[in-house]
């Protein structure tokens, strides 16, 4: 259990800035029906992806 609280830290911490990073850019922005609805939620998804694979394979 040990070898993985390194991998879940990571994990976490790359969610916690991905997200963080895109919730200001989705306040951030001019309202665009395309960075609203399909990319920001498409970059949530794939930073979400990518969180999992880094606690399952390491990093």
């Amino acid at each position: 259990m040990k070898k993985y609280i390194p991998h879940i830290a990571l994990s976490i911490g790359y969610l916690l800035i991905s997200w963080g990073l895109l919730f200001w850019l989705n306040f951030s922005t001019e309202p665009d029906i395309f960075a609203h609805l399909v990319a920001i939620p498409s970059l949530v998804i794939f930073t979400g992806y990518t969180a999992n694979l880094i606690l399952r394979k390491g990093a």
